[in-house]
């Protein structure tokens, strides 16, 4: 919610302390002072935060409410109270922090903190907004839509807001009627800013510190779970060294003193860069590649990434972590519109440096792999007489006959002869009875023959053919 201008208490002095070099999104508390004292040295002041807070029925809100002397030197007590009836139920009043968990409707209303010192009383007032998704109830003391003012627009249940606040991504209607059926406007945030999910951009510093800056919530969600040593503050909040305090993280290095024993001030540094990243990067394209920076600083700076000093891709595509000082940034399916100057940014309440130099990152296009070369045909060089295939095996020799031998299988292995394609063993073995195992082929061989020749017949007297077998 936008804080409305608040009602002058008698005695009181508001004051707007603004954390933050960007002007359009500040974070703020409310501080009252006594003005009534003779003694300067005895002024209070008195702090609440946030002095005014919206949430939905059913969550949990905390105030926190811290008095001291104007030359920190007493840090009186404070208590919590409630205009017009007792806290809730639901509440919880310690060392200076209201808690109302679960919040009810019936809770919304003004809250006031409360100190006495020297006999004198000072109070600070937060006010509690609650909101229902359900029906809202309009009361009778709501203006009718024709006697808003010039400058305002009448909500659905007839009440008035500003001009400027309908569509602005918070709602200002008890009926939200304002933020309904706006146009759907992308707005562009700085390359250091966090887009909301109401189109809103805050400091990207400002993510998950117990703030809701973006008015949806949407810059606390999907925040690393983080702890106090002892588990007695909660994870957005910073723990005074004297172990008995806890104040909210965006409390913490603000200038002022929240802490009764100033911890929260000591030690505040702006950041600086130890280790930057790489100076020179080339990666395929489509592949994905990260770079990483490490900064230190108090309190713990967040690491922002910058392209040609504008914005990286969107996520998913590009993801963003940043976690003690230590941020990683990366990008999955490197294209050519990824390549330029990434530059590491740190950030913290104190200030902000650049890591030099620039890292150069090139997306490169690599040749497609080439199939392998066709393997020529072989050729036949194995002697079809004495090998079982003419062509040679996968190592390249040839697989012989087992009476055969030689590179190309054209020899008998000794003890053998004759080398003849029709020999299942390629070569005859020597049968010489023993005498010798040296044998030889020759060009002689056996055959059959006939033989045919004339006799007398002493009978007939005459001549007749006989055969001889």
């Amino acid at each position: 919610m936008k804080q409305r201008s608040s009602t002058v208490v008698v005695a009181l002095v508001a004051l707007l302390l603004v954390t933050t070099d960007a002007a359009r999104h500040r974070k703020y508390r409310q501080t009252y002072q006594d003005i009534d004292s003779d003694d300067e040295t005895s002024d209070v002041q008195i702090t609440v935060f946030p002095s005014e807070k919206e949430v939905r029925d059913g969550r949990d809100v905390s105030f926190e409410c811290r008095a001291r002397t104007s030359d920190n030197s007493v840090y009186p007590t404070v208590r919590w109270a409630r205009v017009g009836g007792p806290l809730p139920s639901s509440a919880h009043d310690s060392g200076g922090r209201l808690t109302i968990n679960p919040v009810a409707l019936s809770d919304a209303g003004t809250y006031i903190c409360v100190s006495d010192y020297n006999g004198q009383t000072v109070e600070a007032r937060a006010t509690l907004n609650v909101v229902s998704y359900g029906p809202q109830e309009v009361s009778n003391g709501l203006r009718q839509a024709g006697q808003c003012m010039a400058d305002e627009k009448a909500c659905g249940n007839n009440e008035c807001v500003k001009n400027d606040y309908v569509c602005d991504g918070e709602p200002d209607c008890r009926d939200r009627s304002d933020e309904a059926n706006c146009p759907a406007i992308s707005r562009t945030c700085e390359p250091n800013e966090f887009k909301c999910n109401n189109n809103k951009c805050v400091q990207k510093m400002w993510l998950c510190d117990g703030d809701d800056d973006c008015g949806d919530n949407s810059d606390e969600l999907n925040c690393n779970a983080k702890s106090s040593d002892n588990g007695q503050c909660k994870p957005t909040e910073f723990q005074c060294h004297d172990r008995r305090q806890c104040v909210p993280s965006s409390f913490h290095c603000d200038g002022t003193n929240d802490c009764h024993d100033g911890s929260d001030e000591v030690g505040c540094v702006q950041p600086t860069v130890v280790d930057p990243p790489q100076t020179n990067l080339q990666v395929p394209r489509g592949s994905t590649f990260s770079l990483t920076c490490k900064a230190v600083a108090v309190p713990e700076p967040y690491i922002n990434w910058r392209l040609n000093w504008g914005p990286v891709c969107e996520p998913p595509r590009c993801l963003q972590t940043s976690e003690g000082g230590y941020g990683t940034l990366t990008i999955h399916d490197a294209q050519p519109v990824d390549q330029g100057a990434y530059t590491c940014e740190a950030i913290n309440v104190k200030g902000r440096v650049l890591a030099t130099p620039d890292c150069i990152v090139r997306v490169v296009d690599e040749p497609r792999p080439q199939p392998p070369p066709t393997a020529p045909p072989q050729r036949a060089t194995c002697d079809t007489r004495g090998a079982v295939s003419p062509y040679p095996n996968n190592y390249g020799s040839c697989d012989c006959k087992s009476q055969v031998t030689g590179p190309n299988c054209d020899q008998c292995k000794p003890g053998a002869f004759h080398l003849s394609e029709k020999s299942p063993e390629g070569c005859l073995k020597c049968f010489c009875f023993g005498v010798s195992n040296d044998c030889r082929s020759s060009g002689y061989y056996r055959t059959k023959v006939r033989l045919i020749f004339f006799v007398e017949d002493e009978v007939t007297v005459g001549m007749k053919w006989c055969k001889c077998c």
